[in-house]
C-alpha cells in the first residue's frame, strides 16, 4: 500500500509540474533502440571470434555454426569478401546505429529536461504573481528562489532519470546473463583504454568551459530579475504589469534554456562519440592479441563485455539509485508550492469596471479579520470620500491604516462589508480592469534596473516620449532628469541605487501621472524628504487632486504636510474614531493633538507652524 500511495504521489507531482506520458514514451522508444543495436553490436563478436578461431577456414565455419552458410552466401551476393575487414565494418555500422540512437535518446531527455525546467519556472512565476496577497506572504522569497531555482533543476532529473534507470537495469541483467558464459581474465588491458578514454575527454574540457560560462551568465540573469520582480509584487499588481513582467521572465527563461540546451548537446556529441573510441581500441587489442601475442580468444571478449558495457551500467545505476531518492523530495517540493499558488489565484471574473471616478468612494460597514487570528484588523469601517480630494490616514502603528488602503485595490478582501466606488461594489468588477483606476506610491519607491522613461512608462502600452515629459513635468521631476547624463535614457541602478531620495519620489509620482489612474495612494510620501521637498510635494498632489481631479490618499505619520487635506481618518485598534480637517481634530483632545505636540507643531487660530530655534537679538 505504501508503495502504491508513493507512485501515485509521485504521478500527481508530475502532472503538476505538466510531464505527460507522451514525453515517456519518446524517451523509452530512443533507450530501447540503443539497447536493440547495442545487442546486435554485441552478438556480432561470436562470429568475429569465430572466423578468428577458424583462421577463415570457410569449411570449419560451417561445420562449427550453420548460421555461417547464411553469412558467407549473403556476402558473395553483396560482393563482399569473407574477412575480419568485413565483419569490423557490419559491427561498426551497427555500433554506428547505436551511436545515432543514444546520441537521439541523449538530445530527447536533455529537451525535456530543459523544457521542463522552462516551463515550471514561468509557471511558477505567473502564478506567484497572480497570486492572493495573504499566500504570496506565506511564502519567503527564499523558498520561491529555491523552489524555482535549484529545486527545479533537481525536480527535473527526478522526472526523467527512471526511464534511464529501468533501462540500465534490464541492460545490466542481459549482460550479466552473458558473463555466465564467458572467463574474464585481460584486466591489465583496461588500464590502456581508460587512459586513452581520458585523453579523449581532455580534448574536450575547453569547449565544455566555455558553455559553462554562458550558462552562468543565463543562470545569473535570470536570478537577478526573479529577485528584483518578487521584492516589488505590490507594484507589478497595482501597475498592471504581471502580464508584461510574465514575458520579461519568459524571455531570460528562453536564453537559459538556448544555452543549457547547446551544452547538452555538445554532451550528447562527447557520449556519442567517447565510447566507439573505447570500442576501437578493444579491437586492436583483439587483432594484436591473437595475431601478435597469442592471447586466449574468451578472455579478449570477456574484457571487451565487462570494459564496454557492465562496469558503467553498474555504476551508472548505484549512482542513478541515489540521485533520484535524494532528488525526490525536490520534485514534491517544487510541485506542492506551484500546486499552492496555482489554487490561489486571484480571481478576474465580474462585471467591467468604470473608466473613471466621478463621484466617490464609499466604505460600508467594513470588518476584516485575519486568518488564524480572534480579533478583527478592522471594526465596522464607515466613510465616504468625495473625488478630488486628499485623505489623509493617521494613527498609530497598527491602528489598521494600511490593511483599510489595501481593499482600495482588493489586494485584501473584506470579512463583512464592501467598498464601493460610484455606488458599485468593487467586489463584483473585473479586476484588472479595476486596478486600472489605481495608482500606488510606496513609502520607499520601488525602481527596477531600467532607464528613466521606462520606469515613467512602466504598465503602459505604447507610452509617447511627449506623454512621458509631461507627466514628469507634472511631478515636478523634468528639471533634474534633464541634468542626469542621459536624460530620459539614463539608469536608475537596481532599486534606483544611483539616485536621491527626492528624487526617487518624483520618478515614482510620474509614473503614477502617466498611468492615467484616478485613485492615487501615497504611503509616507514625504518621510524621507526636508521640509521644502516636502512642501514642493504637497503642493504637487494638491494640485492634481483640485485641477486633474484625482482622488488621493495619504498614509502617514508625519503630520506636518496634512495642513491643508481636505480630511484626516484617525484610526486606532481598527476604527475611525475621528474624522475631519487638522483643524477640526487640533480642537480636539486625543491622539491627533498629541502626536502633532510631540512632533514639534504648534496650533494657533486657523494654522500651524513649526516650531524652530528662537533667535534673539
Amino acid at each position: 500500500m505504501a508503495t502504491q500511495k508513493a507512485i501515485r504521489d509521485y504521478l500527481a507531482d508530475l502532472a503538476t509540474l505538466g510531464v505527460r506520458p507522451s514525453q515517456y514514451f519518446k524517451l523509452c522508444v530512443a533507450r530501447l533502440a540503443v539497447i536493440f543495436f547495442e545487442a546486435i553490436t554485441i552478438g556480432l563478436f561470436l562470429p568475429i571470434l569465430q572466423f578468428v578461431q577458424a583462421r577463415g577456414d570457410r569449411a570449419e565455419l560451417v561445420q562449427n555454426a550453420a548460421y555461417w552458410k547464411s553469412v558467407i552466401e549473403t556476402l558473395e551476393q553483396l560482393s563482399l569478401p569473407l574477412g575480419l575487414p568485413t565483419l569490423f565494418f557490419i559491427t561498426l555500422v551497427f555500433l554506428g546505429a547505436r551511436q545515432v540512437s543514444k546520441y537521439a535518446e541523449s538530445i530527447i531527455r536533455s529537451r525535456l529536461r530543459e523544457e521542463l525546467v522552462r516551463n515550471v519556472r514561468s509557471a511558477g512565476f505567473e502564478a506567484f504573481v497572480r497570486a492572493k496577497l495573504d499566500v504570496q506572504r506565506t511564502l519567503t522569497q527564499g523558498e520561491i528562489m529555491n523552489a524555482l531555482g535549484q529545486e527545479t533543476d533537481r525536480a527535473t532529473v527526478s522526472a526523467y532519470e527512471p526511464v534511464t534507470l529501468a533501462t540500465s537495469i534490464f541492460m545490466i541483467t542481459f549482460y550479466g546473463g552473458a558473463l555466465l558464459i564467458a572467463e574474464p581474465i585481460l584486466t591489465l588491458w583496461v588500464v590502456g583504454i581508460l587512459g586513452l578514454t581520458a585523453f579523449f575527454f581532455r580534448v574536450f574540457f575547453r569547449l565544455a568551459k566555455t558553455s559553462s560560462i554562458e550558462i552562468t551568465a543565463a543562470n545569473e540573469a535570470a536570478s537577478v530579475f526573479l529577485a528584483e520582480r518578487l521584492r516589488s509584487m505590490r507594484l507589478i499588481r497595482l501597475t498592471r504589469t504581471e502580464s508584461l513582467e510574465c514575458k520579461e521572465m519568459d524571455s531570460r527563461n528562453e536564453w537559459r534554456f538556448r544555452v543549457n540546451f547547446g551544452f547538452a548537446k555538445s554532451q550528447g556529441v562527447l557520449s556519442a562519440l567517447s565510447e566507439p573510441i573505447a570500442v576501437v581500441a578493444c579491437f586492436a587489442v583483439i587483432y594484436l592479441g591473437v595475431n601478435v601475442f597469442g592471447l586466449a580468444l574468451e578472455g579478449l571478449a570477456m574484457f571487451v563485455i565487462v570494459l564496454a558495457r557492465l562496469t558503467p551500467m553498474f555504476k551508472e545505476v548505484v549512482s542513478l539509485s541515489q540521485t533520484l531518492v535524494a532528488f525526490r523530495t525536490s520534485l514534491h517540493k517544487v510541485a506542492s508550492t506551484l500546486r499552492t499558488l496555482l489554487e490561489s489565484r486571484e480571481p478576474d471574473d465580474g462585471v467591467p469596471a468604470p473608466m473613471m471616478v466621478k463621484e466617490g468612494i464609499a466604505f460600508r460597514s467594513i470588518s476584516v479579520t485575519y486568518p488564524g487570528s480572534d480579533q478583527p484588523a478592522l471594526k465596522d469601517i464607515s466613510t465616504q470620500i468625495a473625488v478630488g480630494t486628499i485623505t489623509a490616514l493617521v494613527g498609530p502603528s497598527g491602528a489598521g491604516k494600511s490593511t483599510l488602503i489595501d481593499l482600495l485595490p482588493r489586494l485584501r478582501q473584506p470579512s463583512s462589508g464592501k467598498v464601493e466606488i460610484d455606488g458599485q461594489d468593487v467586489a463584483l468588477m473585473e479586476l484588472s480592469g479595476y486596478r486600472h483606476l489605481i495608482g500606488y506610491v510606496p513609502q520607499h519607491p520601488q525602481l527596477f534596473d531600467t532607464t528613466v522613461a521606462e520606469h515613467i512608462a512602466l504598465g503602459v502600452q505604447n507610452p509617447s516620449f511627449h506623454n512621458i515629459q509631461a507627466a514628469a513635468l507634472a511631478a515636478g521631476a523634468d528639471s533634474f532628469i534633464a541634468q542626469f547624463p542621459k536624460g530620459y535614457q539614463t539608469r536608475l541602478g537596481e532599486n534606483g541605487s544611483l539616485i536621491s531620495g527626492g528624487q526617487r519620489q518624483r520618478l515614482d509620482l510620474a509614473r503614477v501621472l502617466m498611468s492615467g489612474a484616478d485613485i492615487l495612494i501615497f504611503d509616507e510620501p514625504t518621510s524621507n524628504l526636508d521640509a521644502e521637498s516636502e512642501a514642493q510635494f504637497m503642493a504637487t498632489i494638491r494640485h492634481l487632486a483640485r485641477e486633474n481631479r484625482k482622488t488621493i490618499f495619504v498614509v502617514t505619520h508625519r503630520l506636518s504636510s496634512l495642513v491643508h487635506v481636505d480630511n484626516i481618518l484617525l484610526m486606532e485598534n481598527g476604527r475611525i474614531v475621528m474624522e475631519g480637517t487638522h483643524d477640526d481634530l487640533m480642537s480636539r483632545k486625543g491622539w491627533y493633538r498629541d502626536a502633532c505636540g510631540q512632533q514639534g507643531l504648534l496650533r494657533k487660530p486657523g494654522q500651524v507652524t513649526i516650531e524652530s530655534n528662537k533667535h534673539h537679538g
